[in-house]
Formats: C-alpha cells, structure tokens, sequence
C-alpha cells in the first residue's frame, strides 16, 4: 500500500499506551511508508515517527484527587484535539486504551463523520459495563487484547477482532542469565528478588519504600539475597535511589526490564502490565497495590471483580497472591515472599498456572494484525465514498 495523503490520528495517554502505540506506529509504516500519523504520545511513539501535539507527561493522572485537579488542563486537551480533526480530517481516528478521555472523544468525532478505530478494550467486563452502548455508537472497530473480550462485543453485534496480547511481541531477552548477573554484578550463590513498582511517578513514590522496607525484612529472615529493581526508563533514577538509601545489594536493572523479570526467583509487582509480561516469562510473583482511600472505595463500589491481578482474572481464580491496601505492608509482603521461597512446590504450581495464561495470550501479531485492520477501515471508507 503505497499511496500518499493518508494521515492518521492516534491519542494515548498514559505509558503503557506509549507502549502499545510505539510498535503499532512501526507496522503503519512498513505497510504505508508515506502514511502521516500524529496526535498524543509519548517518547517511544515519538521515535517511532509520532507528530506529537500534547505528551503523555501532561496527561497521566492516578487517582481521583489528580483527576479533579487537571480537569481544566484536559478540557484544553479536548478543545484543542477536537481542532485538530476538523483541520486535518484524518482518514481514521486511532484511540487506544485510556477510555475517560478517549471514549468522549470518540462520541466528538464519530459525530462529525470521522471512522473510529479503538485499540485495547476499555474494561467493561469490570466497571461500567454500560459503556458497550457508547462503544456500539462512536467506534467503528475494536481491536481487543483479550479473547473473552471479543466473545462480549460479538455478543453486542459490535465488530471487534482478537489481536493477541502485545506484550508477546514487546518481550525480548537479549542477555544470557550469565551476561546479565555479570553486567550488575550479581552474585550466583543468592536468591534474587524482583521489584516492579510500576511505570507513575506517584505510584512509585506510594509503593516502592513499602517494597523496600519488606525486603530488608526478608534479608533478616533468609540472609543471603539480592534485589533487581525494574526502573521505568521515564522516570530518573534518583527517585528510586533516594528510597534505596543505605540497603545493600539491590540493583537498579531497568534498562533490561524483561532480563530482570526472566532471572528473577521471584517478583513483588504493583498490579498492572507487568503481571502479563512476568506470566509470559513464567516467573511467580506477588501483585501489591495501594491508591489513596478515596479512589479505592469509588473503585471497590464500581469494580464487581474479585481480583485486581489480570492474571488472576484471566485464570478465573487465585493463581498469584494479591495484597492491597491496607493489606499491603512490609510485614505482610514479607510473611508472603518467605512462604514461596521456602516451599518449592507452591513456586512450581505458580509456574503451571502462569503457563496455562499465556497460552490464551494468542500469536504475538497484534501490532501487525491491529495495523492492517486499521488500513482496511480506510480502505472500506475509501471505497463507500469513491
């Protein structure tokens, strides 16, 4: 497909958006080298070709109190986005995941006569299942990342099309597990513990002293360990260094995220991507979460889940232990890690039942597949319209 004058819209608005968006940019342009794509994204979709209007620094918000408090920045956002499409009028309009912002945007250009292509589904399976009526008016295609998810829009009579998980793409080891405790200088004759204390500033700043603290009462309790911490390549590394401070043997690894999942014996996670991308590597883990009071009890009121792990969700039951809140202490993380590391059996059942999540993870195509699929809505609008 090499015909010129097509131009895309994408908006993504927070990180693991950026994440998704980057590789979906690359496989536009290798099968349209002069398609135009421009919108909202980060650095990753940035060097991918993205003609960027707002970043995703301005836009990610955690938390009820932080929404309320950029409501007047993100109605600048709107304003100025909804200008873009009538100035541009983009062939397609690509949103993905980051539904509060995305889904009205959706509603504004489906109006005005634009095609609406959605990737990675809101999750209506879990809060504010009425959103499916939204999605069935303003979006034309939904690229979804989960198989259950496309058997819940067939049902709607919505078009939607299972991708497969991107994380199965994304994922790369490029270190031996020699190359890599060699490249930290990490000792062999140690266990090593995973912190992944996500990709937010402030939800490092909510989680990760808890993880440390709990890792120094590990020690206590086994002695010889070490730590690998999955720093995310956004933030500077002097955040996690001032929580660190005077602990001993712990390694900032976040340049090799995924060698630090994969030769890990066992992970501590802040739920979230990263609990699909250790179940893809196959390493057992403990999800912990914490968000202020009044974000948790508007979530457990609208939220009628009984894990917040996708992993768990994904299984249908408890495969990997869940502390949150209040739940979430040192001690408590503690007490769970020890259990593992001492009974071999529980690790190698964890193993079994991460294994049986990735198989329904699908191929490892979504980029490619989501980026044909969005070539073969303009090709369909072209036709209606020729």
């Amino acid at each position: 497909m090499k015909d010129s004058g097509k131009n895309i819209l994408i908006i993504a608005g927070e990180p693991s958006g950026d994440l998704l968006g980057a590789p979906l940019i690359s496989a536009l342009k290798k099968l349209n080298e002069n398609i135009e794509i421009y919108g909202i994204g980060g650095n990753l979709m940035i060097n991918e070709g993205l003609k960027n209007i707002f970043h995703i620094d301005q836009l990610s918000i955690m938390g009820i109190t932080e929404i309320i408090r950029k409501i007047p920045f993100m109605m600048k956002v709107f304003i100025r986005m909804k200008k873009e499409i009538a100035m541009r009028k983009p062939d397609i309009i690509v949103l993905i995941d980051y539904p509060g912002f995305n889904l009205r945007f959706a509603k504004i250009a489906k109006k005005k006569g634009f095609k609406v292509f959605y990737y990675v589904s809101p999750q209506i399976w879990a809060w504010r299942k009425k959103r499916i009526k939204s999605i069935a008016k303003y979006v034309d295609t939904m690229a979804v990342v989960f198989k259950f998810e496309e058997d819940i829009y067939k049902k709607e009579k919505i078009n939607a099309e299972f991708v497969s998980h991107p994380a199965l793409e994304r994922i790369k080891i490029n270190l031996s597990k020699e190359e890599f405790l060699s490249k930290y200088k990490i000792r062999h004759s140690a266990p090593v513990i995973g912190l992944l204390p996500g990709s937010r500033k402030q939800e490092v700043m909510k989680i990760f002293p808890i993880m440390i603290e709990a890792v120094d009462k590990i020690k206590k309790k086994l002695g010889n360990l070490q730590v690998v911490v999955g720093n995310h390549p956004s933030l500077e590394k002097s955040l996690y260094e001032y929580y660190i401070k005077d602990s001993t043997d712990i390694f900032l690894t976040g340049e090799d995220i995924y060698e630090s999942i994969k030769y890990s014996d066992f992970l501590i996670i802040s739920s979230g991507t990263a609990t699909i991308e250790s179940a893809i590597l196959e390493t057992p883990m403990l999800i912990v979460y914490r968000v202020s009071p009044i974000t948790y009890y508007l979530g457990k009121y609208l939220v009628k889940l009984p894990y917040i792990g996708m992993v768990n969700i994904l299984a249908g039951k408890m495969i990997v232990p869940e502390l949150i809140q209040k739940r979430f202490n040192s001690e408590s993380v503690a007490e769970t890690v020890i259990d593992f590391l001492n009974n071999p059996d529980k690790i190698n059942n964890m193993k079994e039942e991460l294994r049986k999540v990735k198989s329904s993870l699908g191929d490892g195509s979504a980029s490619t597949r989501t980026a044909e699929l969005i070539l073969k809505e303009i090709e369909k609008n072209e036709k209606l319209y020729s």
